[in-house]
């Protein structure tokens, strides 16, 4: 019997490879750091992209309509952003001639487009494009905390990740672990992937309409 870098392996007899067995400690803390990590994912995802997505799809703020009357380029270089100043006007009535000022909006002049009312003041411009960004940051965040997880399992030195070793010879809880981490950074990581280009298409086609 020989040690080397925390795997057991049996020298003669066909023995399987197996790690050595990792301290409870360890794998506690490591359910802690993972269940942590996926929680705050989850809830900077609800916060700040799925905050948004209820707008953006038109689920929630007050409608109404936004007329430019002025844009004008801001800044130089990478910093310029595009500001359009115009008036807001609610499709109930409750809110008329608002005046109002979007950053980078996609609005021409003169031409009317809808607009959600936040309750803290702001302004969401409904579109598939804006709810499909929503959607890729959502998945990201999640596709990251996966790669977190992932790491976790397989960074403690007796875990072993080879194609001769079975990934259940690690025991718990660095088996469940890599894959959970390993399946959520690949799903949601590739769904982040294939959104964003998507998005950017139907915003250039959204551009051009």
């Amino acid at each position: 019997m020989r040690r080397q870098a925390g795997v057991q392996e049996v020298a003669a007899g066909g023995g399987r490879v197996r790690p050595a067995p990792p301290s409870r400690r360890a794998g506690a803390l490591a359910v802690l750091l993972a269940l942590g990590t996926v929680s705050l994912a989850g809830w900077l995802a609800a916060l700040f992209p799925g905050d948004n997505l209820r707008y953006d799809a038109g689920w929630a703020g007050k409608p109404g309509r936004f007329t430019a009357a002025h844009c004008a380029e801001q800044g130089a270089g990478k910093s310029s952003h595009r500001l359009c100043s115009g008036v807001f006007d609610s499709a109930d009535g409750t809110v008329t001639g608002r005046q109002v000022t979007l950053d980078d909006a996609r609005v021409d002049v003169g031409r009317p487009v809808t607009l959600r009312l936040r309750p803290d003041g702001g302004y969401a411009v409904p579109g598939w494009d804006n709810v499909l960004f929503d959607l890729g940051g959502c998945f990201a965040l999640l596709g990251g905390a996966g790669a977190v997880v992932a790491f976790v399992g397989i960074a403690p030195r007796g875990v072993v990740v080879r194609r001769e070793v079975p990934l259940s010879a690690n025991g718990r809880p660095w088996a469940p672990l890599i894959r959970m981490g390993g399946t959520l950074a690949t799903c949601c990581g590739g769904a982040a992937m294939v959104i964003y280009p998507v998005g950017f298409l139907v915003m250039l086609v959204r551009g051009f309409s």
